[in-house]
């Protein structure tokens, strides 16, 4: 087995926002009613993440995207996995761990 470490600093939260916001709209108004209406509204709600980004510190955004990958770490492992399997790799992922140092 092989361990990879990766180092990230300097994280353009703005464009993580960017790229995620239409997927959480499609999310939102799949499940119909207020959180359809919300969702069919992308762009205020990317006004909205960015105006929220801009009052975070860079710790609480930091540990925010900690939280958020230890939540979701199957989701990423199967994401990453399958896309490795497009690019022709085989390769089991058993584990990503992500820490704020």
């Amino acid at each position: 087995m092989i361990e990879v470490k990766i180092l990230v600093d300097n994280i353009d939260y703005d464009s993580i926002v960017d790229l995620l916001m239409p997927v959480v709209g499609e999310k939102l108004q799949a499940k119909g009613g207020l959180a359809g209406k919300i969702g069919s509204k992308t762009e205020k709600l990317a006004q909205k993440a960015h105006k929220l980004l801009s009052k975070m510190s860079q710790e609480k955004k930091d540990q925010t995207i900690v939280n958020l990958a230890a939540k979701k770490r199957a989701v990423i492992i199967e994401k990453v996995s399958t896309l490795a399997e497009k690019k022709g790799v085989h390769v089991q992922i058993y584990d990503i761990s992500v820490q704020k140092i």
